[in-house]
């Protein structure tokens, strides 16, 4: 079944790990730091998500799998945003489809 996700749903979630392309051999660990309405489209579920990755990796770019034990597999778009120098990267996500759970 499908299920539509909003800010509400990823709120609970902050601090907590996501895991980026879980199909693959090398996937990689995000945790969630920020849930913020989009300025893409209206509310409430233009959703942007900032991520953080672990100091000195690279996270990806562009549309990614993202998986959550609770929220399930979802498509979301990976996009730069600025980080501090010597900080952990981060990226902003926008979600692309509701969640197959």
């Amino acid at each position: 079944m499908l299920h539509l996700l909003d800010r509400t749903c990823f709120a609970p979630y902050v601090g907590e790990m996501f895991t980026v392309d879980p199909d693959a051999r090398q996937s990689i660990e995000v945790q969630l730091v920020e849930v913020r309405d989009s300025a893409v489209s209206d509310p409430p579920y233009a959703v942007t998500l900032v991520f953080r990755g672990t100091r000195g990796s690279a996270l990806p770019l562009g549309s990614q799998t993202v998986a959550h034990g609770e929220l399930g597999r979802f498509q979301m778009v990976f996009m730069p945003t600025n980080v501090l120098p010597g900080g952990s990267p981060r990226v902003r996500a926008l979600l692309q489809t509701p969640v197959d759970r």
